[in-house]
């Protein structure tokens, strides 16, 4: 009668998802009653895996030419903005990301289209993206081993022999 697998699908916006599109998001995120504005904000990883389906999101603030900083994806070109779904340029900021669940009921989802996709980087800043993920998937690897590393040296540590003494005076068993 009920097909439990259809009722549970997530919609459709939220299976299409994918590196680089671009949502809208309350950021910053508040406990208080009142939520934040939603703001555009990039996807920079889908995680389906595991029982709660994840996105990380780069959270994206007007473009100041001042404030540029090495984890920074700007879409400045009309063009690139245009098919980003942005009026203005826009300034990504992936020196702070954010994980998000998938079913998380703060994102904003526009009316007419019921979806908060605005729309996905093209260009250079596309371009940017990929080289920016590699570089923060790197970071990240390089951290694990560098944590896996000094587990394996406290353990290593903490397993050195113990000098054994042998005393001669004790009974024979």
């Amino acid at each position: 009668m009920f097909d439990f697998d259809q009722m549970c699908a997530l919609p459709t916006w939220q299976t299409a998802l994918s590196v680089g599109v671009i949502l809208q998001f309350p950021f910053p995120m508040s406990d208080d009653a009142t939520p934040s504005a939603p703001r555009p904000c990039l996807v920079l990883e889908v995680e389906r895996g595991g029982a709660a389906p994840r996105i990380v999101l780069a959270p994206g603030a007007t473009h100041e030419a001042n404030a540029r900083d090495c984890y920074d994806i700007v879409v400045s070109s009309p063009a690139e903005f245009r098919a980003a779904g942005l009026t203005r340029a826009y300034c990504f900021q992936a020196r702070r990301p954010l994980s998000v669940a998938l079913g998380q009921s703060r994102v904003h989802v526009a009316l007419p289209v019921l979806s908060p996709v605005m729309g996905r980087l093209t260009g250079s800043a596309h371009a940017r993206m990929q080289r920016l993920r590699a570089r923060l998937h790197a970071e990240h690897d390089i951290a694990s081993e560098r944590r896996r590393e000094a587990a394996a040296a406290a353990v290593e540590v903490s397993l050195k022999p113990v000098p054994l003494r042998l005393r001669d005076d004790l009974p024979a068993r």
